[in-house]
């Protein structure tokens, strides 16, 4: 997984928590929580592929991206 990619998540995962803790000051602090507790388990299952792909070398980037797209769940958020 490419880091930009992973910044665009970052930044509208922050974006909703922070919009759901509602603008108040007091709860910048449990959405930054909820913001690791949700993003913490992807960006450490895409660090493992990422070692992994690169213990691979001569794996092709169209193999590499079928392993990430079956093995990271896609999120989404319901309003």
């Amino acid at each position: 997984m490419q880091s930009g990619s992973q910044s665009v998540e970052d930044g509208a995962t922050i974006a909703q928590c922070l919009a759901l803790a509602g603008g108040e000051k007091e709860g910048v602090g449990l959405a930054l929580k909820v913001y690791e507790r949700l993003r913490k388990p992807r960006v450490e299952l895409a660090s493992r592929l990422g070692r992994k792909v690169r213990s691979n070398g001569h794996m092709s980037i169209i193999a590499s991206r079928e392993i990430a797209d079956r093995r990271i769940p896609n999120r989404t958020f319901s309003k």
